[in-house]
């Protein structure tokens, strides 16, 4: 290559002020390495077939291909825009010959790629229309698919003459040294699906192959390409060791029992037998009551169909943090037991660094034999669907498949996976519709899928078989069951469920007083209570009335009281919920259940920790909630205090059920919509018991899927009936905000690249959890705080003795602590009115978007709003009768 080629520079040690720099061409055949090593056993060897077969390729002509773009990823710096950056670089390339006319605004080398590479492409052969999408694909390595106008923008920054040479000319030594030269597809068409995936390939291969640690700096010319794309190999090798970036296998076969230690159930026996005749990917629906195991039916299939297709990991959704928490030390045990060499595996949420470490895992500078790894690449910016176990929060894989920045790298990391959605019962309209297109773009890209659910109303069963391409004529066996598809067939299997539940519903008197009367009764002569309520303040007002009735000594000394809600800070949360384990977990070495119990709540009792209680008492909820609720009860096998016979379920009472149109909802419609909740009480104010698991499905069906049999007053019919339009109409709105954030589903008939618009730039930062979730789902806003104490004259974190400098940056020790503190506030009152973020927080990833609430002997005033917090209530809004509207 001439001088002036080998001067250009892709990458400068700009840190160390050293002068050291990467020759662009250097750079690129770095990063064709690594996804050359990535190719090579760390991507689904399935989805590199079909992918050849659509650009009618051989398998090996697809490789050398894909390798080529990949490294031609940068060519937009060898453009005078970008190398104008570095003086001591422009300078060469003046000395050299090179002219740097003036242009107009900074333009992204990645839009000046998708602009050139077409022309260079097209120079090798590759019909234009090929071209011109894998010269987008590629150029959107830094998060964003530049569309036509922006690309038609940047040509005036991109050169001319020599400079159009040059590039000539740096391809071609791409495509020499790389052995592309015959690759060239024969389709002209685009093809989303592989554009998606050779963008995310892209992007993780522009990261691990700009690691100047492993790769360095030429600082020149090299002597024989050649020889150094031969020593870059063995760096991209390394970088891959160095990441736990592992070639996943699945070792030898090994029994259901060898991997559980438990013989298989029924529905475990239907997963054996979808894993042993699948010959392609699988979709599965997965329908059965609370404890059947469910989740052990999933990890068994990712487990097989890693071993028999090629699956190259595994990622676990989850509704909410907590579950995700619980499910990730889950799969660590799994996986402790599941295969023998070292495998990442993150936890994928907006609070996963703050969330305790899972049972077992090792760090990264670790290295046993058959442990799980949480490595620490894998940890940092939008990296953790790149690992190869992964398990986290629905929202994170949703954001796969909105209008984010690099949300095709999530799609890449998911591909050739398999993706267990689980508890999707609990997903609101909005998020089921992002969901679906979830569904099917997993299809696209080589994916299983298996949908875990207790409570499934037929509609949404229908919904998902058709995102994923498939239908069945037939209606489905009764509940349990099973629903399997390989292709557009579904299959559907009655289960036989374990041992039939009977839990007896008592309705109880309504305020809060009645309830706790009847829940003490029940445990007075010993046994755990669980007390569900709608909102923080009705669980806060329950808590405070229970714990004065023990001071007063209405109630026995040793009965345990606890709150536990989502207004405690992570790691006062952590600390109850760990507690709430100890205490009601399953039978074990490590629980000592106390004789008397009474844990005050709110939804998160009903599906985020795996407890057990003897008897139950909840505000009225939508009934497949309700069902949730149940498999709290008698949720485990044990002994059960001698007066308490049987599972019983108290629902509280509502106001006005004896009136014609019906009972007052509030505050319980605050929370749930008005015609779900009408429709759960007309299914189950008459009953006496709540038979597991017969009465599931037609008790989801009456609520969800048609009009309960009204036993009701003219009245009440017409509420109902209005309310369930309004619904309808609130639907179809959320049905038409989420199509407008979305991506085009695969197969649309336009480009749905072109004018791809981004609305958030800082998707992967855990600081923005609840953001991504106003984008995942919708809801109030909320606001983020990180509660200080005020002590002496110096601000400090509850429960530590270092003082807090708001006037400078934090450290990273720092920052995690101030994280640890903070809670989410969404009420009205409180919101304009919390001060600004703190200009020293806007750097930190943990920090940036928390505002500072400072306390002093746990109050505040909030404007007008008198404020507190303590260990056992949580984050209190204190009312004129000194109650909370949390």
């Amino acid at each position: 290559m001439q001088a002036a080629t080998w001067a250009l520079w892709g990458k400068t040690d700009r840190a160390a002020d050293s002068g050291a720099w990467h020759p662009l061409i250097c750079h690129m055949l770095d990063v064709g390495a690594v996804a050359e090593a990535l190719l090579d056993g760390h991507v689904s060897a399935a989805v590199v077939r079909a992918f050849a077969a659509q650009l009618e390729l051989t398998e090996h002509d697809f490789r050398r291909l894909v390798v080529a773009l990949v490294a031609l990823h940068d060519l937009g710096k060898a453009t005078p825009a970008f190398q104008a950056k570095w003086p001591p670089g422009k300078q060469r390339l003046i000395e050299a010959g090179l002219p740097f006319p003036k242009f107009g605004a900074d333009v992204p080398h990645g839009h000046l790629t998708a602009g050139e590479l077409a022309i260079v492409l097209e120079g090798h052969g590759v019909p234009w229309g090929f071209a011109i999408q894998a010269a987008r694909w590629v150029g959107a390595h830094h998060g964003e698919f530049p569309s036509d106008s922006q690309v038609e923008r940047s040509q005036s920054a991109a050169g001319v003459g020599r400079w159009a040479e040059l590039r000539g000319e740096l391809a071609a030594a791409v495509f020499d040294t790389l052995g592309a030269g015959a690759a060239v597809p024969l389709t002209t068409s685009a093809i989303p699906d592989l554009g998606l995936w050779l963008a995310g390939l892209t992007s993780a291969a522009d990261w691990l192959g700009s690691m100047a640690e492993v790769f360095g700096y030429a600082s020149g010319p090299v002597t024989n390409l050649g020889e150094y794309l031969e020593r870059t190999r063995g760096r991209a090798r390394d970088v891959l060791s160095l990441t736990s970036w592992q070639r996943w296998s699945p070792g030898e076969p090994r029994t259901f029992s060898e991997l559980f230690g438990f013989a298989p159930r029924p529905l475990q026996e239907e997963a054996i037998r979808i894993a042993a005749r699948a010959e392609a990917q699988v979709f599965a629906i997965v329908e059965a009551p609370m404890g059947e195991g469910k989740t052990e039916a999933a990890l068994w299939l990712a487990h097989e169909l890693g071993r028999r297709l090629g699956h190259e990991g595994l990622y676990v959704a989850l509704p909410t943090m907590a579950t995700a928490n619980q499910m990730h030390r889950r799969v660590a045990r799994f996986l402790e037991t599941s295969y023998p060499g070292r495998y990442t595996l993150q936890l994928l949420h907006g609070g996963a660094a703050l969330a305790p470490p899972a049972p077992r895992l090792s760090s990264i500078g670790e290295d046993p034999v058959g442990h799980a790894v949480a490595g620490e690449w894998f940890t940092k910016s939008k990296r953790g669907f790149l690992s190869t176990f992964s398990v986290g929060t629905i929202d994170q894989a949703l954001l796969g498949v909105m209008r984010t920045r690099h949300f095709f790298v999530r799609l890449f990391g998911l591909s050739g996976k398999t993706v267990v959605l689980d508890e999707v019962h609990a997903y609101d309209a909005y998020t089921s519709r992002l969901l679906d297109r979830l569904v099917a773009w997993l299809r696209r890209l080589g994916a299983s899928v298996v949908v875990l659910s207790a409570t499934l109303p037929a509609s949404r069963r229908r919904e998902l078989l058709a995102a994923w391409g498939a239908e069945t004529q037939a209606p489905p066996p009764p509940y349990p069951r099973v629903l399997s598809a390989t292709g557009s067939a579904v299959e559907s299997v009655p289960l036989i469920a374990g041992s039939p539940k009977s839990i007896e519903v008592e309705w109880v008197g309504g305020d809060a007083q009645a309830a706790l009367e009847w829940l003490t009764s029940r445990v007075r002569g010993g046994g755990c209570a669980g007390w569900i309520c709608s909102t923080v303040r009705r669980a806060q007002e329950a808590f405070r009335l229970a714990r004065d009735a023990k001071q007063d000594g209405r109630l026995p000394a040793d009965l345990a009281v606890l709150l536990v809600h989502s207004k405690f800070t992570p790691a006062d949360r952590a600390r109850l919920e760990a507690r709430l384990l100890s205490m009601l977990g399953k039978p074990g070495a490590d629980v000592a259940r106390p004789r008397a119990a009474l844990v005050v709540g709110t939804q998160v009792l009903e599906q985020s920790l795996d407890i057990d209680f003897d008897v139950m008492a909840t505000d009225l909820a939508p009934v497949d909630l309700l069902l949730q609720r149940t498999g709290r009860v008698w949720r485990h096998e044990r002994s059960r205090p001698a007066g308490i016979r049987s599972p019983v379920l108290g629902v509280l009472r509502l106001e006005g059920e004896d009136q014609p149109k019906g009972p007052a909802l509030e505050p319980h419609s605050y929370v749930y919509d008005e015609a779900v909740l009408l429709r759960s009480w007309l299914a189950l104010h008459a009953r006496g018991a709540i038979e597991l698991p017969s009465d599931i499905e037609r008790l989801v069906e009456l609520v969800y899927d048609g009009r309960p049999e009204l036993a009701a007053s003219p009245e009440l019919r017409a509420r109902v009936e209005e309310a369930a339009r309004r619904l309808e109409a609130d639907l179809a709105l959320d049905t038409s905000t989420a199509e407008g954030r979305l991506l085009e589903p695969p197969g649309a008939p336009d480009d749905p690249l072109a004018s791809f618009d981004f609305s958030l730039d800082d998707e992967d930062d855990p600081s923005v959890h609840r953001a991504l979730r106003a984008e995942t789902r919708l809801g109030d806003p909320s606001v983020s705080v990180v509660l200080l104490e005020a002590r002496g004259g110096q601000l400090f974190v509850p429960g530590h003795d270092a003082a807090i400098d708001l006037s400078r940056e934090p450290s990273l020790v720092e920052a995690r602590a101030l994280a640890r503190s903070a809670l989410s506030l969404s009420n009205r009152k409180l919101l304009g009115a919390l001060p600004p973020v703190p200009d020293t927080w806007k750097r930190s990833s943990f920090l940036r978007r928390h505002r500072a609430l400072v306390l002093t002997a746990g109050r505040a005033t909030v404007g007008a709003t008198p404020v507190r917090y303590d260990e056992e209530q949580g984050f209190v809004i204190e009312t004129s009768d000194g109650g909370s509207t949390a």
